[in-house]
């Protein structure tokens, strides 16, 4: 049972936004103002603001083109009643509520704003995936969720760019990168892994791989992989 909501005014909050851009934007968990509005970045808070500010300069408006969630539905708070940072217990709890979401909205394109929101999305992949969810190492990036047929993009929370301003330059980069992306990238759609992945094992292998790629037996589009152990979100 979910111990998240007993002192919040809105919780087990529910999605917002009209989501006309079919993107999914989710952020890290309520603070005092959205917990007290029932809205997630709400204008008047800083992150809220921050963002608003960010996508209605490139042309974007927060309410109408975007769906908005976080990774925690509820307020986690201190016994002081201040924001904090929710748990990966915690994480762990809400995020069905997260998938069940795209589930139903089928968004073409997910944001996910801060660690926390890579954490729960991220959190039951290899050990590898797991060892770090540090933005350093995921703002910026772009990847297919083959799962969920959508575009996944980390970025960094606009309340990190609050208490850092000297970074604003990039996540204002990022997110612009991201949106165009967006406009871009092809829909993703499920794969056949028997079918679209031809492991080389052998010599014979490899010659008769070869001759189907000269021949054009192979199609247009080809990736070669030479023992991958780089960070793959799904391996």
């Amino acid at each position: 049972m979910c111990k998240l909501c007993e002192k919040c005014l809105s919780p087990k909050m529910e999605v917002s936004g009209d989501g006309g851009s079919g993107v999914l934007i989710c952020g890290e968990a309520p603070g005092m103002r959205e917990d007290e509005q029932g809205r997630q970045f709400v204008a008047e808070g800083a992150s809220g603001g921050k963002l608003r500010d960010a996508l209605s300069e490139l042309g974007f408006d927060f309410d109408r083109d975007f769906w908005a969630t976080n990774a925690v539905n509820c307020r986690p708070s201190t016994l002081a009643g201040e924001n904090r940072n929710p748990t990966s217990q915690e994480l762990s709890y809400c995020r069905p509520m997260l998938f069940n979401l795209m589930a139903e909205k089928k968004p073409r394109a997910v944001l996910l704003f801060g660690s926390k929101a890579v954490e729960s999305y991220l959190m039951d992949r290899s050990a590898k995936i797991r060892s770090s969810f540090k933005m350093d190492a995921w703002r910026g990036l772009a990847f297919p969720d083959i799962q969920r047929q959508t575009w996944v993009y980390p970025l960094l929370h606009p309340a990190f760019i609050c208490y850092s301003p000297h970074f604003e330059h990039v996540f204002k980069r990022d997110l612009e990168n991201a949106l165009t992306m967006i406009g871009e990238q092809k829909e993703v759609r499920p794969v056949n892994w028997t079918e679209a992945v031809l492991p080389l094992h052998s010599p014979d292998r490899i010659v008769a791989a070869l001759s189907a790629i000269h021949s054009g037996r192979m199609g247009d589009i080809i990736a070669i992989d030479y023992e991958t152990t780089s960070l793959k979100p799904f391996h």
